[in-house]
């Protein structure tokens, strides 16, 4: 009977071995893609997602456009979220605000959305949000956000840089989204795939033992509990040693517990998990965009704007006092919402 448990758990670690090496093994396929953790996806078609990037100023190169529309590609699959760019020279004088909630909605951008405005003339800009979009925006995320895109000496330099934090902001809040919830695995070293097979395989070796040592102790209880001087159980694993609980336990097994009294017959019925659902951030949720909610959620009032100010206008040089257009977490403006649907 030993020699068959023995016998058992080494074929199940064998085969358990084999599986974890050619899983390690196995060529991806489409269901397996690699994505190394914070790396874009440069195979995305991205022509979509230029019609997020109207830049009226010229402010941009061609480059900086591709690299916000691969941005936007990448952030709509895994989180159903974009953030457009819209550059003028001039609103003649209309709220820079307002200005940016209507470029947003303009371009029919959601609740996760949000849009960046840029007067190039005032050297002034405004990120208006969506009302999901602005549930990520802390206080922390605003600073940060702020001082990359005033930073440099032109607003390319400050826009690329603010999509690289903005790109860390999502994962920070969400990981990969929607490409966690499809299976995507982040890309995994070899040395780590070993380290994790290595303890798998010694997990089953312990589970494997400590199952012979209790096939072995139930026998060694039958044979001579109430004996005297009974000859010395020699377990596999040390632990399991007449001077340990997990032998004592087995040698005098506790008595059975009385059963249960019936439960009362009224009760709350079960009504799903406190908190369900999908929300901004794309796990799982792959609705249209628009139509004034994300998730299910309806609206709130508009979460509100910030913005800042280049000192020398488009090009000006080093970055000056950094006004706020408008403010987060402060006096809050109605109809900042974008409840329409992309065209």
């Amino acid at each position: 009977m030993k020699k068959q448990i023995v016998a058992a758990a080494a074929a199940a670690v064998m085969i358990a071995a084999a599986v974890g090496i050619g899983q390690l093994r196995k060529p991806g396929g489409p269901a397996q893609t690699l994505v190394s953790a914070g790396a874009l996806d440069n195979s995305l078609d991205t022509s979509y997602y230029e019609q997020f990037v109207y830049d009226r100023a010229e402010l941009l190169s061609i480059q900086a456009e591709q690299a916000i529309a691969l941005y936007n590609a990448n952030w709509d699959q895994r989180y159903e979220s974009v953030v457009a760019v819209s550059t003028v020279h001039s609103l003649g004088g209309a709220d820079l605000e307002a200005a940016a909630q209507a470029a947003g909605l303009d371009m029919g951008l959601g609740e996760g959305d949000a849009v960046i405005l840029i007067e190039a003339d005032s050297g002034s800009y405004c990120l208006s949000p969506g009302n999901d979009f602005a549930s990520i925006l802390t206080s922390k995320a605003v600073d940060d956000l702020d001082s990359r895109i005033l930073s440099g000496d032109s607003w390319e330099f400050g826009l690329r840089s603010f999509y690289e934090g903005m790109d860390q902001l999502y994962q920070q809040n969400f990981g990969l989204g929607n490409l966690e919830q499809q299976g995507v695995k982040p890309f995994r070293d070899p040395i780590s795939a070993s380290v994790v097979i290595l303890i798998g395989v010694l997990i089953l070796l312990l589970a494997a033992a400590t199952a012979i040592d209790s096939a072995r102790c139930r026998r060694y209880r039958r044979m001579y509990f109430g004996v005297p001087h009974p000859p010395l159980f020699r377990p596999l694993l040390f632990w399991h040693g007449p001077g340990f609980g997990w032998y004592q336990r087995r040698w005098n097994p506790p008595p059975p517990r009385p059963p249960r009294p019936p439960a009362p017959p009224s009760g709350r019925a079960g009504g799903g998990a406190f908190g369900g659902g999908n929300g901004f951030g794309g796990a799982g949720n792959r609705g249209p965009r628009g139509g004034g909610t994300f998730g299910g959620r309806p609206s709130g009032p508009s979460r509100g704007s910030f913005g800042g100010t280049r000192s020398g206008g488009s090009f000006g040089g080093s970055r000056g006092g950094g006004s706020r257009g408008g403010s987060f977490g402060g006096s809050r403006r109605g109809g900042g919402s974008f409840g329409g649907r992309r065209r």
